[in-house]
């Protein structure tokens, strides 16, 4: 992994448990090395201009920062409101948000005087099919990424394209929301299932479909927590159009 930071004026790389400090000519000023740290994911710099790592431990999945004055990592560096669980991608910030994290089929961004997550991009939402990969927040209106398709669903093989996505304009939108929306509600909504979803909403002119996929709520100590999500939201009377038992 490579990340430049102008509050550093450095550029850190890492390889498994050796994390290096070097300078733009490419000399090691030094290194870190912890028989405790198997892997790291990535490394992602917040708003502030910390340095934080996100890796496997002893533990499991942890956040460290990375302490460029006693060359050491904090592992017992917390951000507040945000656990390590069924996470893609942990990626810097900008100045709106201290971090985004990637899961499942959205992007989130990560505000610290809140201590919550919030959802700034659905790929099925926004007619996204394909996989995301390395997405790169500019701003709250754009977003650098790289999306990985299948060509068919018989086919193994795999297409990767660079995309810039950006907000839609005030007319798209509203050719958009005056479709009639549709709700279909599962539990894994799986990928082939939401690419139907996606060429559909692509092609009609009077109907829209919003997936819902209650596994979002789903942690790494429960498992079950979309199932009760779902089963609440039916007692409560917010039933989906359709509701998926099996997407195969």
């Amino acid at each position: 992994f490579i990340v430049s930071t102008n509050h550093y004026n450095e550029t850190l790389s890492e390889n498994s448990a050796f994390i290096y400090k070097i300078d733009f000519n490419g000399k090691i000023l030094f290194e870190i090395t912890d028989k405790n740290i198997s892997h790291v994911n990535d490394i992602f710099i917040l708003k502030n201009g910390d340095i934080i790592l996100f890796g496997n431990d002893d533990k499991g999945m942890a956040f460290a920062k990375l302490d460029f004055t006693d060359k050491s990592l904090d592992k017992n560096y917390k951000i507040e409101g945000l656990n390590t669980e069924d996470y893609f991608d942990v990626i810097s910030g900008n100045d709106e948000y201290d971090l985004f994290i990637t899961r499942g089929v959205s992007i989130y961004g990560y505000n610290n005087e809140k201590k919550q997550l919030v959802e700034v991009l659905n790929y099925i939402d926004s007619d996204i099919e394909g996989n995301v990969q390395g997405a790169f927040p500019i701003n709250k209106d754009k977003i650098i990424c790289q999306i990985y398709n299948y060509n068919d669903q018989n086919s193994d093989e795999v297409q990767s394209k660079n995309y810039f996505l950006k907000r839609a304009d005030s007319e798209t939108l509203k050719k958009v929301q005056e479709k009639q929306l549709l709700t279909v509600a599962g539990i894994y909504v799986d990928y082939n299932f939401s690419s139907e979803i996606i060429k559909f909403n692509k092609s009609n002119d009077k109907y829209r479909v919003k997936v819902i996929d209650y596994s979002k709520f789903n942690t790494e100590d429960d498992y079950n927590a979309g199932s009760r999500e779902l089963n609440n939201d039916l007692l409560k009377g917010n039933v989906p159009d359709i509701l998926l038992l099996n997407t195969e």
